[in-house]
């Protein structure tokens, strides 16, 4: 009674699943889906042997130009994703947003971030298999440590900071402020903010960690 009077009353007058819990789900499945795919973009390389001059350096010696073609095609396909989740959010009547640019933004800041954060892991662990069980410690628990189903307050201080870190936390936050409270631009700037740092921290990572591999592999 309690969780449910301090949560569902609160973020879900109805009481209705479909409406608290499928909108999270499909874009937490999205963000492990992205994790998964992109923890091997570059281990693979470095476990068959292909990042050198002969293989994959021999297009660009540019982290920045590395990493965007190991983005892209996963960013792109991300959009069929949202297209989709918009597209069935009107047939099963879920609450549209009183401001749809607003969620989709969240929606693409979320893409990015998880993808930079998949890329930053393959870059540090030359082993895709350990790339992927380390990043999955993380995006197994997200939805839980975001704070969505049970307040991260009362979470200990070290898996609320690991929340935190995670792209889907501040996703998750904006995404149930558009949908079930009305929010504007301005209530979700924290929580905007809170995706770009993310990303400025993984891409910055991402970068200064493959030039510092370029340079060894040449």
């Amino acid at each position: 009674d309690a969780f449910r009077t301090n949560t569902f009353m609160l973020y879900n007058r109805g009481s209705n699943y479909l409406y608290f819990l499928w909108p999270a789900l499909v874009f937490s499945s999205l963000q492990q889906l992205l994790l998964l795919a992109l923890a091997v973009s570059f281990s693979r390389e470095y476990a068959a042997g292909t990042f050198n001059q002969q293989g994959l350096l021999g297009y660009s010696h540019s982290p920045w130009v590395l990493i965007f073609v190991k983005w892209l095609p996963y960013f792109l396909m991300s959009f069929w994703t949202i297209g989709v989740y918009f597209g069935v959010s009107i047939c099963f009547r879920i609450p549209f947003p009183a401001h749809p640019l607003l969620l989709l933004s969240a929606q693409l800041l979320l893409v990015i971030g998880a993808c930079l954060l998949g890329i930053t892991y393959s870059i540090i662990y030359p082993a895709p298999l350990k790339a992927s069980q380390l990043l999955m410690s993380i995006a197994s628990p997200a939805f839980t440590l975001s704070g969505f189903t049970w307040p991260s307050g009362q979470a200990p201080v070290i898996l609320a900071a690991l929340g935190r870190i995670v792209p889907l936390t501040p996703y998750l936050q904006v995404m149930r402020m558009t949908l079930l409270q009305k929010a504007t631009w301005q209530d979700v700037l924290p929580q905007l903010g809170h995706q770009v740092l993310l990303i400025a921290v993984y891409l910055t990572l991402a970068v200064v960690l493959l030039k510092s591999k370029i340079k060894k592999a040449l």
